[in-house]
């Protein structure tokens, strides 16, 4: 049974923030939310996209939506996934092309040890220079905060400079034609400077 504050979000119309603690009920509320955005789109060819950060949750999503109504279209007009997935499949494969310099698609996965692609060492311990496999990349306050992390359990990582970081990923992109999958969060920030994209992205969902 949906509490008074769930209804409001499950009803709710137009654009709606929600912050809310683990174990709150998040997932429970958001397929019922998107149930209902599904059901009031007048224009079946404009889809709803829900998204996660994991595909565990994507998962649970798939399977209360099946169970609140198995007739819904997740696949086709509407889209269930993860953030990654969806740059992926609606940004970077279709508009890959507005890079600057880029001139065939690039392919996710590591870029290696490439001394021209390093990140210099002046900006990590001072002791030798970083791969950028290692850069992970922060969604905060409204912009990509960039780390590098030593390795997977090195929690806080060090913060750096976009500049740095925004030249060697253009070149890795441009002359290497490789993206790593944190790379992903600015190739897809890259191309949504595109005002016609983010046109065409809110005419599509």
């Amino acid at each position: 049974m949906a509490s008074e504050e769930q209804k409001k979000v499950i009803d709710s119309i137009g654009g709606i923030s929600v912050s809310a603690a683990p174990g709150s009920g998040k997932t429970w509320t958001a397929a019922r939310l998107f149930v209902n955005r599904v059901r009031s789109v007048v224009n079946k060819r404009r889809g709803v996209a829900l998204l996660s950060y994991t595909n565990v949750a994507v998962g649970e999503f798939k399977k209360q939506i099946q169970l609140l109504d198995s007739s819904l279209d997740v696949d086709s007009v509407n889209y269930i996934g993860t953030i990654d997935s969806f740059f992926e499949q609606f940004v970077i494969s279709c508009f890959f092309y507005l890079i600057p310099g880029v001139t065939r698609r690039p392919r996710c996965g590591q870029i290696g040890k490439k001394p021209w692609l390093q990140i210099p060492a002046s900006y990590i311990d001072g002791k030798r220079p970083g791969d950028l496999d290692h850069v992970r990349c922060d969604y905060k306050s409204g912009r990509i905060v960039y780390k590098f992390k030593q390795s997977e359990y090195d929690v806080t990582g060090i913060t750096l400079p976009d500049q740095i970081v925004h030249s060697l990923f253009m070149r890795a992109i441009v002359e290497c034609y490789r993206y790593t999958h944190e790379m992903r969060w600015f190739l897809a920030a890259e191309i949504l400077r595109n005002k016609v994209v983010r046109r065409l992205l809110g005419n599509r969902f």
